[in-house]
């Protein structure tokens, strides 16, 4: 406190010299410096203009050109004076109040003005306003913020012991992880967490993941479940394997010229090329299956076959037509599937439909080359 007093108080000594004159013993010294300077120039401009009011003496001091009242001309004079370029003399029988600090009569405080006593050695006394000095404020308490409640920092003026606060915001959450359900192909999962400092809870929810159906057998390779829209591809040769149920494995396509091909014509198929598919089924160990019992039966109706162009064929009717009905485990037995194309073609493809054991639709494509 008593170094900012001290430095308040010296720039009120500087302002007093430099704003408001003391004392004048040349003519054109109205700032007291014993010398005429610039600065006189200044203060009789500033008084020229109305910014500052000079009292008698000083007035006296800074009127020199000859001419009633303080103006330009008189602040010109006394600046060519304090560049040697004009003498002004001295003044004679005039008596020049030199304030001095006699004492305080109010203290300053941080938020209030003080006042002091100026004597001259003549004895008039003047008072002038000390400016407050302002709080000094300093750190005397502070308290961290949580995720439950904000910070608080206190500041104490060293001089009058008024406090000020300041407020942080909340930290976040000290989230751990404690618990985690992991996401299934088809429901969702989650992960728990728990706050380290108050305990708060939240779960980030897992989206189901999907299946990941594996491209040869159309099984999922996380939780085995069969893709119903899976269509395997049977090479010339291949069997197709269903595992556990059932196998299938197409013996021969040939041209099957034994019909009545009349009958298609109406329906676009005027190539005439018939054709013979002969496969065979072994159960594997197939059980019961929604549709039909204990029994595995494929029959035409399971067979979508299609010409080198595309073009569906249609079935007929002949007496080598058959289908595959098995049941027990090793039991084997061959199917024929008669058809007409539209159009003729060395090879055929064709789709054989069936629902599993576990009542999963299986599908496979064959593509078979036509002999004779």
């Amino acid at each position: 406190m008593k170094k900012s007093f001290l430095v308040l108080l010296l720039v009120s000594v500087l302002v007093l010299v430099c704003i408001t004159p003391v004392s004048a013993t040349l003519r054109g010294d109205i700032d007291g410096t014993l010398g005429v300077s610039a600065s006189d120039a200044r203060l009789v401009l500033r008084a020229a203009v109305g910014l500052d009011t000079l009292n008698e003496a000083q007035s006296t001091a800074a009127d020199v050109d000859g001419e009633p009242g303080i103006s330009a001309s008189d602040a010109r004079l006394i600046l060519r004076a304090a560049v040697g370029l004009q003498d002004l003399g001295e003044l004679e029988g005039v008596h020049v109040h030199a304030y001095k600090h006699s004492r305080i009569t109010r203290e300053p405080t941080c938020t209030d003005n003080g006042t002091e006593i100026l004597v001259c050695e003549c004895g008039k006394e003047i008072s002038r306003s000390i400016a407050a000095v302002g709080h000094d404020f300093r750190l005397t308490y502070e308290e961290a913020s949580t995720c439950l409640l904000k910070g608080k920092r206190v500041f104490t003026c060293t001089h009058c012991q008024e406090s000020k606060y300041e407020y942080t915001d909340k930290t976040e959450h000290a989230f751990q992880l404690t618990e985690v359900k992991p996401a299934g192909c088809e429901a969702g999962g989650y992960n728990f967490y728990e706050c380290t400092f108050c305990g708060k809870a939240k779960k980030d929810h897992l989206a189901p993941t999907g299946h990941n159906y594996d491209s040869r057998t159309g099984l999922c390779s996380a939780c085995g479940c069969a893709d119903p829209g899976f269509c395997a591809e049977i090479l010339p040769g291949e069997k197709w394997i269903v595992d556990g149920n059932w196998e299938i494995f197409v013996e021969s396509v040939i041209n099957h010229p034994l019909h009545e091909a009349a009958s298609n014509k109406a329906n676009g198929y005027t190539d005439e090329q018939s054709i013979l598919i002969t496969y065979k089924v072994r159960s594997l160990g197939y059980t019961e299956a929604s549709e039909n019992g204990t029994e595995l039966i494929i029959t035409p109706s399971d067979f979508e076959v299609y010409d080198e162009a595309g073009a569906t064929a249609a079935f007929y009717s002949c007496s080598h037509s058959d289908y595959v009905s098995v049941s027990t485990e090793g039991t084997k037995d061959s199917g024929f599937v008669p058809v007409v194309l539209k159009n003729n073609s060395g090879s055929i493809t064709f789709i054989i439909s069936k629902y599993d054991s576990d009542g999963v639709l299986r599908k496979a494509r064959f593509t078979a080359e036509i002999t004779d």
